[in-house]
């Protein structure tokens, strides 16, 4: 099915990126947060959960307002 509209193309444009960047700033989140705290345990599983968490958190704020985003940018179109 094409799409034909150019304002729904660049809505559904903006949601890739912010899936795309979402994702990223979920990994980052990750990275950081196991990396601080692979210090403190003895075993590397509590640090994976914390880092898994704070991921998942960080991949649903982003989203979130990426969201917010996309929905005030066409209500000021």
């Amino acid at each position: 099915m094409p799409i034909e509209d150019q304002g729904t193309r660049v809505i559904l444009g903006f949601i890739f990126i912010d899936l795309l960047f979402s994702v990223i700033a979920a990994a980052v989140a990750f990275a950081i947060t196991y990396n601080e705290y692979v210090h403190h345990y003895p075993t590397k599983k509590e640090p994976i959960k914390m880092g898994l968490d704070t991921a998942l958190m960080t991949f649903i704020v982003f989203i979130i307002l990426g969201i917010l985003g996309v929905i005030a940018l066409h209500w000021m179109t």
